[in-house]
């Protein structure tokens, strides 16, 4: 089956078709550095992460390209804020500086939580300060063309020169006029026209250019950005829906006014992200740090909620939504722990001739052949995730229901299991999840472990039969208190299993 995408450009579901057989490339707009990223902006770049991760997973040779926005009126405003509580002297020299020790703190940290969130690294991380030259060559031939004018020091795009403008967020020019709220400038000739170049500004960094010093606009970093790193025509742009209009729309009326060819062919946008029902901000007392999420989640916790809505949907972040992940995930390692506790008590490998010769096995691995398959469906659709992620939960049921068979030895689960166990991460990694082992004692201390285990449960059951049930539960309390967690059946054994460090449920 092919992949298929939803094309912001066209407004309609389309098979992905390459510009060169099995290779993609895929630009993506990055952060404006200058405040710590919050769960928003670890929402869209994992969106990215699990889209990249499955071109992979299907053999495609991706070249992925994000870049970062370390010169800005944001960063700028940052950089004078600093200087201003640090009672510093504000001119060209100090802001200068600060501007560079704002913009490398940000970019820092923004990399440091996707690290934490465990998420591939792009394989172009471009900077806008280090790509001035070929901004300066891309406004100088929208000028050539007539496509933009200079201004006052300033150089300005002509929206109405490209006619196609507004075929991404798919309004007409008078449209976009009657419901934008765009600065009044007084050299501009139309107030939808927007800056390329902008005029320095007393004490701003800024950069020598043919129409005096200054700095790029905004949306001229990434076309000029991406064309070098890709082509002039390349496969997917993506970013937040919030950047479709102005940012997006800009982008490509500024690269087909330049090229006078297609920019990017697919526009993959997701949704975004609200707390509680409201958008997130510092105002509100609900703005997230990355960081603040991950001290008391596992980073899969999180993504376990990512991924239960479509990227492109809206998605509302809860105390309660995330607890549910954290259980979601809690399955999982269940599971796997499950089949690591059953390696201990059997002796698989010296019947395994005979165990792969069972018809069992060949039932089981048409069944797996078809989860997996589902799988892959649900990604080749316009990457489903929550689709996915419920053949992932369908897998788990399979495995436990093979626990329980009463028919098969302990060896022929063992191998059934274990196997699903390799399915279940093989699938996981594609989505980000299952990305680290749990780190795993060494044999012998997993076996001497376990045969104490084996004592304490023995001993809680003698203290039942005998009625003595508030020794039992305390003891079962006391290990649950240092991370062990026992179960009982209602047959009256019990089994344990290590708890998730966090999110203890």
């Amino acid at each position: 089956m092919a992949i298929k995408i939803y094309n912001s450009l066209t407004k309609k579901k389309e098979e992905f078709i390459p510009l060169e057989k099995n290779k993609v490339g895929m630009y993506v707009c990055g952060p404006t550095v200058y405040d710590v990223s919050h769960i928003g902006h670890l929402r869209s770049a994992f969106v990215f992460d699990h889209i990249f991760r499955y071109f992979q997973y299907q053999g495609w040779e991706v070249t992925f390209v994000r870049n970062i926005t370390d010169i800005d009126d944001k960063v700028i405003q940052r950089a004078l804020q600093d200087l201003v509580k640090t009672k510093q002297d504000i001119n060209a020299l100090s802001l200068k500086k600060k501007v560079k020790e704002v913009s490398e703190y940000y970019t820092r940290l923004y990399l440091e939580d996707l690290r934490n969130f465990d998420l591939k690294t792009p394989h172009i991380q471009p900077k806008v300060t280090e790509h001035i030259p070929e901004i300066i060559v891309m406004i100088q031939k929208l000028l050539d063309k007539g496509m933009a004018y200079e201004a006052g020091g300033n150089v300005y795009f002509c929206v109405r020169e490209f006619a196609d403008y507004g075929k991404l967020s798919h309004q007409s020019v008078d449209q976009m006029l009657a419901g934008a709220r765009v600065e009044k400038e007084q050299n501009k000739k139309d107030p939808l026209d927007f800056a390329l170049w902008k005029k320095v500004k007393p004490d701003e960094p800024c950069w020598d250019s043919p129409w005096g010093s200054g700095r790029p606009g905004w949306h001229i970093e990434c076309s000029a950005m991406s064309i070098k790193y890709l082509a002039e025509t390349f496969d997917i742009h993506g970013g937040g829906r919030d950047l479709i209009f102005p940012h997006h729309e800009n982008e490509i009326a500024q690269s087909q006014g330049a090229t006078g060819k297609q920019f990017a062919r697919y526009w993959i946008h997701n949704g975004l992200l609200t707390v509680e029902g409201e958008k997130m901000s510092k105002s509100r007392g609900n703005f997230i740090t990355a960081k603040n999420i991950l001290q008391n989640n596992h980073p899969e916790t999180l993504k376990m909620l990512f991924l239960s809505s479509h990227y492109a949907s809206p998605l509302d972040y809860s105390e309660l939504r995330i607890k549910e992940a954290a259980k979601s995930r809690q399955r999982f390692l269940v599971f796997f722990q499950k089949v690591d506790e059953l390696s201990l008590r059997c002796q698989y490998g010296k019947g395994q001739n005979n165990i792969l010769s069972n018809p069992i096995i060949k039932d089981r691995d048409i069944e797996v052949t078809r989860y997996v398959k589902k799988f892959t469906d649900s990604m080749d659709d316009d990457f489903n995730t929550p689709k996915a992620l419920s053949v992932l939960f369908d897998l788990v049921s399979l495995g436990n229901k093979i626990f329980t068979e009463q028919t098969i030895d302990l060896e022929l689960k063992y191998f059934l299991t274990s196997k699903i166990a390799q399915i279940l991460r093989e699938l996981g990694m594609v989505l980000g999840l299952f990305l680290h082992k749990e780190e795993k004692m060494d044999n012998q201390n997993k076996e001497f472990i376990n045969a104490l285990m084996q004592v304490i449960i023995g001993a809680r059951q003698l203290l039942k039969q005998k009625n003595n049930f508030e020794t039992a539960d305390y003891i079962r309390s006391q290990l649950q208190n240092i991370g062990i967690l026992l179960e009982d059946n209602r047959a009256g054994a019990s089994s344990w299993r290590m708890l998730d460090i966090k999110n203890k449920k």
